[in-house]
């Protein structure tokens, strides 16, 4: 199985690439899974957590432009 990972860091090239699409830099997102989360389910684990946390879902970036 062929999983999507992560560049092992963040080089030249990914600063190049990156800078097409937003000014701010690249940098790494610490994953931390819910503890009920079930892997591979990312839409039922957004799902279970809105309803426990009074949240709402949202699609796309989250950062002002």
């Amino acid at each position: 199985m062929n999983k999507l990972q992560p560049p092992s860091e963040i080089n030249s090239s990914i600063e190049m690439f990156c800078k097409t699409i937003s000014e701010e830099n690249p940098f790494y997102v610490k994953v931390e899974p819910d503890k009920d989360a079930v892997a591979n389910e990312c839409f039922p684990n957004v799902e279970k957590k809105i309803q426990k946390e009074n949240g709402q879902i949202m699609y796309g970036p989250s950062v002002p432009r």
